[in-house]
């Protein structure tokens, strides 16, 4: 599955073989190396992952590679999590559970959001949801953005 946004398509078009250098590019069937390397905190910033990355119920993660790239990102129940990193390029996210997390990063894009039950006070006024947001048992939730119905656009 190609992203619509992954880095590397326009570098292949134009002939390139490889992603940069100082880029981890982890392909599906490698995703047990992604997950160890997160956990261990000695994942590169700029991490690419092909695949469904699964983290979830890691009650001890408490940080992810800035500028991380994956096709679909399972944090549920990640309750020592406290933030997104900045950069994050995700498909598919699912955060719902994340008793610490209270805020998303700005400029997050993604086709599908999973929050459920999270402490969560509000959304950034740059998100993009491409289909679906899910925000039930958010009972914090004090302010949405302006433009809510641009969310989807």
């Amino acid at each position: 599955m190609t992203l619509p946004f992954w880095p590397f398509n326009s570098a292949k078009k134009a002939g390139a073989e490889k992603p940069p250098v100082n880029v981890k590019y982890i392909r599906r069937k490698n995703l047990h190396e992604a997950k160890a390397l997160i956990l261990k905190g000695t994942a590169l910033d700029g991490m690419v992952v092909e695949g469904n990355l699964i983290l979830a119920s890691t009650k001890t993660l408490t940080r992810l590679p800035e500028r991380l790239q994956v096709t679909s990102l399972d944090l549920h129940d990640c309750t020592a999590l406290q933030e997104l990193p900045p950069g994050l390029k995700v498909r598919r996210l699912n955060v719902s559970g994340c008793t610490s997390m209270w805020f998303l990063p700005g400029g997050l894009e993604c086709f599908e959001l999973e929050m459920r039950n999270t402490p969560l006070i509000g959304l950034p006024d740059n998100l993009r949801v491409k289909c679906s947001l899910n925000l039930e048992g958010s009972p914090r939730l004090q302010s949405l953005p302006d433009k809510l119905h641009e969310l989807f656009a």
